[in-house]
């Protein structure tokens, strides 16, 4: 798990009009499974319940990963 500061955070582009504005957010949240016999379906469960919590208490949060068309 890796809390990373963007340094291309700009605050006009986290606009919902604005393609990809994502990548402007102001942290990126990584994780990767150090256990290789974690499967997909556990990582969705997981990237679904991550993003249920953090938008509970308002923040936003999109999930990019391999996954993502699973969603």
């Amino acid at each position: 798990l890796e809390l990373i500061y963007n340094e291309d955070f700009d605050h006009n582009m986290v606009d919902d009009s604005i393609e990809d504005n994502f990548l402007y957010f102001k942290y990126r949240l990584e994780i990767t499974p150090k256990d290789p016999d974690i499967d997909i379906q556990s990582q969705l469960s997981l990237a679904k319940e991550l993003t249920n919590a953090l938008e509970s208490i308002n923040c936003r949060a999109i999930i990019c990963a391999d996954f993502e068309d699973l969603l």
